[in-house]
């Protein structure tokens, strides 16, 4: 069964090639969507360079992350492709993922999606802290009080779980994915393998969502986090009161800190 894997792009060549060149180790059956969300110049790809089909979706106009997932979803779902798998312009895609997740998602028809642990990297670097999410449903709901629990280009998604939902909204800048992944556990369960299936990307230098836009992915934050809130729930309370912190602390500072106690 061949999985859609959808990649928005944004005016990000290198990362982009290195995303392509980790892909053709990929030895699973998969049709890539690449969304070109407005680049200037406009992306020039040659499909036949690659061992594997590539759509090129391209929107006249930069529309943000929210406006180009929902293109290459429109496209895959008219496609017919039952997976959406997620990654990002300059992410590295393991060996073996594909089949894991999709393996995974066609054992657990309950199960809507399915994540991956992620391992953080850059250039100058290399590894610098693994991001390992709670695996089960029950763990996934109740961190959803604090944060989103996946890393958003590690995710397999179910198609007809997708569209039943509406794809992502523009309502929460930057946090996209946390919203959509709250109104996703509504139509069933979610899971994140015990396992590094991704390697992704985070340096100051890179057009990085977590860091050009951190403020106001932590505002959108809050008004999930209060659309989720349960007085019963103290992780209600901690989620809020954490992510105000958060607002207050410089990026950079909390990098160094990742780096320091959760290196890979």
């Amino acid at each position: 069964m061949t999985v859609a894997i959808l990649m928005p792009y944004y005016n990000y060549p290198a990362g982009l090639a290195r995303t392509l060149e980790s892909l053709r180790g990929e030895r699973e059956a998969f049709e890539l969507y690449l969304v070109d969300d407005g680049s200037d110049p406009a992306l020039l790809l040659h499909p036949v360079a690659y061992d594997f089909p590539v759509h090129l979706i391209r929107l006249e106009t930069n529309s943000g992350i929210e406006g180009a997932l929902n293109a290459g979803i429109a496209k895959i779902l008219t496609d017919g492709h039952k997976f959406i798998a997620r990654i990002d312009a300059g992410d590295l895609w393991l060996p073996g993922r594909l089949a894991a997740q999709r393996d995974f998602l066609l054992a657990h028809p309950d199960h809507v999606m399915v994540g991956s642990w992620a391992t953080s990297f850059n250039e100058a670097e290399g590894d610098r802290f693994t991001l390992r999410y709670p695996c089960n449903d029950a763990e996934i709901r109740r961190y959803l009080h604090i944060n989103s629990a996946f890393c958003h280009p590690a995710v397999m998604l179910r198609a007809a779980a997708v569209q039943a939902a509406d794809g992502y909204s523009n309502q929460f800048p930057a946090a996209e994915d946390y919203e959509f992944f709250s109104r996703l556990l509504k139509l069933g369960k979610a899971a994140n393998l015990p396992a590094v299936w991704l390697r992704y990307e985070v340096a100051a230098g890179v057009p990085s969502i977590s860091y050009q836009k951190r403020q106001r992915q932590l505002f959108s934050r809050l008004k999930i986090q209060w659309r989720l809130f349960d007085a019963r729930d103290w992780l209600s309370w901690w989620g809020l009161l954490r992510t105000m912190i958060l607002i207050c602390l410089p990026y950079k500072l909390l990098l160094k800190f990742k780096s320091r106690f959760w290196r890979a």
